[in-house]
């Protein structure tokens, strides 16, 4: 399976166009991403072939999440104990770090490339993109938005 090609083409175009919550547009410069807009249940199941709970959307601060759960999993505490697919997305704020909120969402996309057990450059997908196949996890920066792909 060629995850980062599947992936990639499932989120490139909704993230091209990130699904603003109307809370956010009333900050000026700052779009909230719901993480559970950018991807379907079915479109899910179809990238990892086979099935999946719907998405569990999650927001704290700035940074915006989906799990689609495994249906197979135990639950602990109302959810399940293993995921079939996670979405996050960090959205750099205005006012929130000194560079600014490309910088902020740079700075942390860095931190995670630096931090990776193997990075393979993914290349037209956003302003840098890469693959680390060890944890199955997609990383893409664009503009303020640092979004992270993980499939189990």
């Amino acid at each position: 399976m060629n995850a980062p090609a599947l992936v990639a083409s499932a989120i490139v175009l909704a993230f091209a166009f990130p699904a603003a919550s109307p809370a956010a547009q009333a900050k000026p410069g700052f779009v909230r991403v719901d993480a559970c807009l950018l991807l379907t249940k079915a479109e899910v199941e179809g990238l990892v072939g086979r099935r999946a709970l719907p998405g569990a959307k999650e927001q704290a601060a700035d940074l915006a999440t989906c799990s689609f759960g495994d249906p197979e999993a135990p639950n602990i505490g109302g959810r399940p104990a293993a995921q079939v697919l996670s979405l996050a997305v960090f959205t750099g704020q205005e006012g929130a770090y000194a560079a600014g909120p490309v910088a902020q969402a740079r700075d942390a996309y860095e931190t995670a490339r630096r931090n990776a057990a193997s990075a393979e450059v993914v290349a037209g997908l956003g302003e840098s993109a890469y693959w680390d196949k060890t944890f199955k996890t997609l990383s893409v920066l664009k503009g303020r938005h640092f979004l992270r792909v993980e499939i189990d």
